[in-house]
């Protein structure tokens, strides 16, 4: 057998392995965390004691152990909104009218009485975004107004009527810490051109223009204890900002699959941050990994805390800010930080 034979044969058999070792994995797996209980979109509620998802066309809460399971809602919901009450006393949740598509509402559910009262009486929600604020006195939503073929971002009185406040054209909003101002972006044209970050009051007319950029805005959040605003900036990352004096004050590039729509969250007491990444691969036979990463704002350490194939669903924190829960495949679990 000569020389370049050989060559010949142990590149084949380096290709083949090769091309062995890149099959995806025949079983899902996820690394890092301890599995609590079976369901999707979980959420910690505000005292840290129970945790809410759903599985099927139910929805539960249960122990952060995943012991106790109560069925709290069954019916048409979608599974995208649900939310616990700032106290943590009841759940709400969009309702999808099986009737009328256009009549959804959002509902909440006493987390001991399990008594159902309709949050907003009046009008039709539509999205997948909308929340109380932190005071338990206003909801904001989103809803549409057929006759201009225009959605908007509403708030809502919190008092069982449903009563309107303000009304902005907004693609993304979040609420501030007290519960009283929010932030809101906004495109002139389109995502790519004359995009516009806005704070205002929901008890005033003023509306502050608070950034504009050439680029596109999305993910928007506002540090639950700091007066810092993070938003991503086509081409530049993730930016914080500090709401007083405009300025940025800290910046992180989260590459992910999805750069201009990373999907991160702060963690409760301000200081942590933790993301969702996913490698991007020109190859569409690539084995895709997900990874759960968390970052410390002020040294910018970073950490792995999950890996998992495929993607990791959502995720939440605990108040303590070193837990969280996320979801992989259907079954939810717990992992430190």
């Amino acid at each position: 057998m000569n020389t370049r034979l050989i060559i010949i044969l142990i590149s084949a058999l380096y290709y083949f392995t090769s091309c062995r070792l890149q099959e995806a994995p025949t079983e899902p797996y996820q690394q890092g965390g301890n599995e609590i209980a079976a369901g999707y979109y979980p959420s910690v509620s505000p005292d840290g004691n129970k945790i809410t998802y759903y599985r099927g066309d139910t929805i539960y809460i249960a122990d952060t152990s995943g012991l106790n399971e109560k069925a709290m809602f069954k019916g048409r919901f979608n599974e995208k909104t649900i939310r616990w009450s700032p106290n943590g006393d009841k759940i709400g949740v969009m309702q999808a009218d099986t009737v009328n598509w256009s009549n959804n509402k959002i509902i909440s559910i006493d987390v001991v009485t399990k008594e159902i009262k309709i949050l907003t009486p009046n009008i039709s929600v539509v999205g997948n975004n909308w929340s109380w604020n932190n005071s338990n006195t206003a909801i904001a939503c989103y809803t549409v107004n057929y006759s201009e073929n225009k959605s908007y971002l509403t708030i809502l009185s919190n008092d069982g009527n449903g009563t309107i406040i303000k009304k902005y054209s907004a693609s993304e909003y979040c609420w501030a810490p007290d519960g009283n101002q929010i932030a809101y972006l906004s495109f002139k044209q389109n995502y790519y051109d004359s995009a516009y970050l806005y704070i205002t009051s929901i008890n005033s007319d003023t509306i502050q223009t608070f950034l504009q950029s050439d680029g596109g805005l999305s993910s928007l959040q506002w540090s639950p204890v700091n007066n810092i605003v993070a938003v991503n900036q086509m081409y530049r990352g993730l930016i914080l900002y500090d709401v007083t004096t405009k300025s940025p004050v800290d910046s992180f590039y989260i590459s992910s699959y999805f750069p201009n729509y990373p999907l991160y969250k702060f963690s409760p007491d301000g200081r942590q941050l933790i993301y969702l990444y996913y490698p991007y691969s020109s190859n569409p036979d690539a084995i895709i990994n997900s990874y759960l990463y968390n970052i410390d704002i002020g040294s910018k350490e970073k950490k792995l805390i999950v890996t998992a194939y495929p993607g990791i669903g959502y995720f939440d924190w605990f108040p303590s800010s070193n837990k969280i829960v996320y979801e992989h495949q259907g079954k939810i679990y717990k992992a430190n930080i």
